[in-house]
């Protein structure tokens, strides 16, 4: 990774992720789908394409003044910026710059899904939810990466008991109906990413309601995050794993069974 192609946020700070407008991230990743071809692969997942998220994941309420935790003032992003809008990027997430930001996102996966199906693989596309992450990593509008030439697969992974939890099922039948809505529009097939960890006791059951609604509003291809919920990871297990994952088998079982 070239370290002056990283990632600096509003607060001064450099972080270890490439700046979404520099080319060299354009050529590592073009160099990640043609390794992937050559071992046999015939789809690529794009997976919550987003900059950095602030330490919104990872910590909280993060390090310092978290207004400030955004990306990116780079200089190539400095420089876009004053060339699109004649004045300087400010500090402050304002619609211009959220646009700014957005339009990077988009022209990336524009660029990497050309590439992929110009190469001859599908492109499955994920954007995070509706209503859980704000502007620092979300996408409100999805209808233009929808539109995507070369896309095949668009969903989303509204995962509801996270820091903070949200009511179930008014966070994921919108976000579910808004994916079948776009599919149906634009000719895609459907995605759609079920939580399977961090459930407190007593919540074993909510991967199965979700499930259900996921299957009333339309969506087929029902995905599963993670394997064994988050075996690996213990910071991710649910309070009692082994029930939580026989709730997920089951209802799957049944589903593909109905």
């Amino acid at each position: 990774m070239e370290a002056d192609a990283c990632q600096v946020l509003a607060d001064g700070s450099r972080v270890g992720c490439l700046c979404l407008h520099r080319l060299v991230l354009r050529e590592l990743l073009h160099r990640w789908i043609d390794a992937g071809i050559e071992i046999g692969a015939d789809a690529l997942f794009w997976d919550e394409p987003h900059w950095f998220p602030g330490d919104l994941w990872y910590s909280g309420e993060g390090r310092g003044d978290q207004r400030l935790r955004w990306s990116c003032r780079c200089g190539l992003c400095l420089a876009k910026f004053r060339e699109e809008h004649g004045r300087e990027l400010p500090l402050d997430l304002d619609d211009k710059v959220i646009a700014f930001r957005k339009r990077a996102v988009y022209n990336l996966m524009v660029d990497l899904i050309a590439y992929g199906s110009g190469r001859g693989v599908e492109n499955a596309l994920c954007l995070l939810p509706h209503g859980q992450y704000y502007h620092l990593v979300s996408l409100p509008d999805w209808e233009p990466f929808a539109t995507i030439p070369g896309l095949d697969v668009f969903g989303t992974d509204p995962y509801w008991a996270v820091n903070p939890p949200l009511e179930l099922e008014p966070y994921v039948r919108p976000n579910a109906a808004h994916v079948r809505e776009l599919c149906d529009r634009h000719g895609l097939r459907d995605q759609f990413w079920i939580q399977a960890y961090g459930f407190a006791a007593g919540h074993e059951r909510e991967p199965a309601e979700a499930i259900r609604i996921a299957r009333e509003e339309g969506m087929t291809d029902l995905a599963v995050w993670s394997y064994r919920c988050c075996e690996p990871m213990s910071r991710l297990w649910p309070a009692n794993p082994d029930a939580v994952w026989k709730v997920v088998l089951d209802e799957l079982r049944a589903a593909r069974e109905a």
